[in-house]
């Protein structure tokens, strides 16, 4: 499991520049955006989201070079 950005930098790092996507439950999404969200109500301190948006009944188009 990736709990850091930190973690997610260095997979990233190690796999290279290529194509992602997000996928639950055997559906595909893409990521839309990042944006910071409090931990708790109440907290000044926040976490990073990955906003995700559904990538449709089909598989999502891929521009290959």
């Amino acid at each position: 499991m990736i709990i850091s950005s930190g973690e997610l930098v260095r997979e990233l790092k190690r796999i290279g520049d290529n194509f992602i996507t997000v996928e639950v439950e055997n559906r595909e999404y893409v990521i839309d955006m990042i944006s910071h969200k409090p931990n708790c109500a109440d907290s000044l301190c926040t976490h990073l989201v990955l906003k995700c948006k559904d990538g449709g009944n089909g598989e999502i188009k891929r521009i290959c070079s």
